[in-house]
């Protein structure tokens, strides 16, 4: 209470869902999901739920971004202090994007997507660059592309227009905006 009178990133509404995080945070048969919360949040049957599912949206947002509550997939919880404060040092270490992009193309080229020719009939075979947010995963043929693009990459890079225009001799695969895998 005292972080939102204060105006430490979090409002007066934010504290009212931390308090109901904290309420349900032992109890097994309520999943903390945004829903859930929307209806225990309710104090009128004619509440308007698209609008205060924004509102609590909106707050678990302001909640998560100061390391009061954290997430699993859809499913808030709130946090101990203690668990605040491993949050926080996990938010402040510095993350190397580069490690993250060659780990995730590893991934994809090296245990999901392993075929590195593309196969036209029954004989012909023609190697492809593969990319990953405009790295490459090995040497560049000059040749066809497949590339990946995952939130890492630049939101302009992603528009439809830009994609379509830029898309000859390659296959483009856009990867979920889920910053949450």
């Amino acid at each position: 209470e005292r972080a939102a009178a204060d105006g430490n990133g979090i409002e007066p509404q934010d504290v009212d869902v931390l308090k109901l995080l904290y309420l349900v945070r032992y109890v097994d048969d309520i999943k903390a999901t945004l829903d859930n919360i929307v209806i225990l949040m309710a104090d009128d049957i004619r509440l308007d739920k698209i609008t205060m599912r924004g509102k609590v949206q909106s707050s678990l947002d302001r909640l998560f971004s100061q390391s009061y509550i954290g997430r699993t997939g859809d499913v808030y919880n709130f946090l101990t202090d203690e668990e605040q404060d491993i949050a926080r040092e996990i938010r402040n270490t510095p993350v190397d994007s580069a490690a993250i992009t060659q780990r995730i193309s590893d991934l994809i080229f090296g245990d999901i997507y392993t075929t590195k020719k593309f196969r036209f009939g029954s004989k012909y075979d023609f190697p492809f660059d593969q990319m990953v947010d405009g790295m490459a995963n090995g040497t560049l043929t000059g040749g066809m592309k497949l590339r990946f693009l995952t939130v890492a990459t630049d939101p302009t890079e992603k528009q439809e227009l830009r994609l379509m225009a830029g898309s000859g001799g390659q296959a483009i695969v856009v990867l979920a905006e889920n910053p949450y895998y």
